[in-house]
């Protein structure tokens, strides 16, 4: 009579060999499965280089939540070898995805030197030219889909273009694992960032995204990131915890808001240690979230009246 397990793996179509994968113990040395990006040294050389010759860096982000764990990994690796640096969240509304010419022109004008992009810059060829023309450096972390030429940056990590492996993964993975080349080390508080934008950009739970995001959780201690702590509320921290609980609060901000004074926020939320700060501020995501919740709640309930009957185009 044929085994459960094996009703079970036939079901599900997994083969013993990716079952015996599923239950391998993993660890901070071997859950990348031995996938590395084509590059990343010359990456970490660059900002190596940069910063011993106190080169100003500027990071340019997204303002959803795979862009902000992306900028907050970065920022928090620069604040552990206290470094200073710059960064941009851009405004859903006011500047729309990616590094456009005018930001690159502003950040040109300011001086800086090195320009590390998260989260974008894959399509972003006028604004990274344009620094490029102007004796800046350019990387780029990324996970979008790419055209068939790439932009000019001194060097692109990329699933794809890096050739890292053939599961899709979020930005913030890309960024956790330059930082954890650059510093030489696993970092559990960077790697629960990254494990985040996993779940919050819905990759694939499978291979490097599925043993990353498995570890973070084990490793996960209550009290340990009063931060993540505050954005769960009182659930355990989980896959699930994830998507309903810490995704949606951060999705809310970049959604509604548009100044970028108070969309930096979400970043410092994230990188901060000031326990006050903290707790003022999840209020404020809280109240965001709160908004969003009340919109998604009308919009709806007057869906509700639309007469399906009849052909409608919804637009925002």
């Amino acid at each position: 009579m044929e085994s459960l397990l094996n009703r079970l793996l036939t079901y599900f179509q997994i083969s013993e060999s990716e079952y015996q994968k599923l239950l391998a113990p993993v660890s901070e040395e071997n859950f990348a499965m031995g996938h590395s990006f084509k590059d990343i040294d010359k990456c970490v050389e660059v900002v190596r280089s940069a910063m011993k010759e106190n080169k100003k860096i500027y990071i340019y982000g997204d303002y959803d939540c795979d862009g902000i764990m992306s900028i907050s990994i970065l920022v928090k690796m620069f604040s552990y070898l206290s470094y200073p640096v710059s960064y941009y969240v851009p405004s859903r509304y006011l500047d729309g995805y990616g590094l456009t010419l005018k930001h690159a022109e502003e950040i040109v004008k300011n001086g800086y030197d090195l320009l590390i992009t998260v989260d974008n810059g894959v399509t972003a060829f006028e604004g990274i030219e344009y620094c490029k023309k102007n004796g800046m450096q350019v990387l780029v972390f990324d996970h979008h889909q790419t055209d068939e030429v790439l932009p000019i940056a001194d060097y692109i990590l990329h699933p794809v273009v890096s050739n890292f492996g053939e599961t899709p993964t979020s930005a913030g993975f890309v960024t956790f694992m330059f930082a954890k080349e650059f510093l030489g080390r696993y970092d559990q508080y960077l790697a629960t960032l990254a494990g985040i934008s996993v779940v919050s950009d819905m990759m694939p739970i499978r291979e490097y995204n599925r043993n990353l995001l498995k570890l973070v959780i084990e490793e996960y201690e209550e009290g340990q990131f009063f931060n993540i702590d505050l954005l769960k509320e009182k659930e355990s921290f989980t896959e699930s915890a994830i998507g309903m609980k810490i995704a949606p609060k951060v999705n809310a901000v970049g959604r509604l808001v548009e100044d970028e004074d108070s969309l930096i926020k979400t970043v410092q939320f994230f990188t901060s240690e000031d326990k006050n700060l903290l707790l003022n501020y999840n209020e404020w995501i809280n109240s965001v979230n709160s908004e969003r919740k009340e919109i998604t709640k009308i919009a709806t309930e007057n869906s509700k009246e639309v007469d399906t009957s009849k052909a409608a185009i919804i637009a925002r």
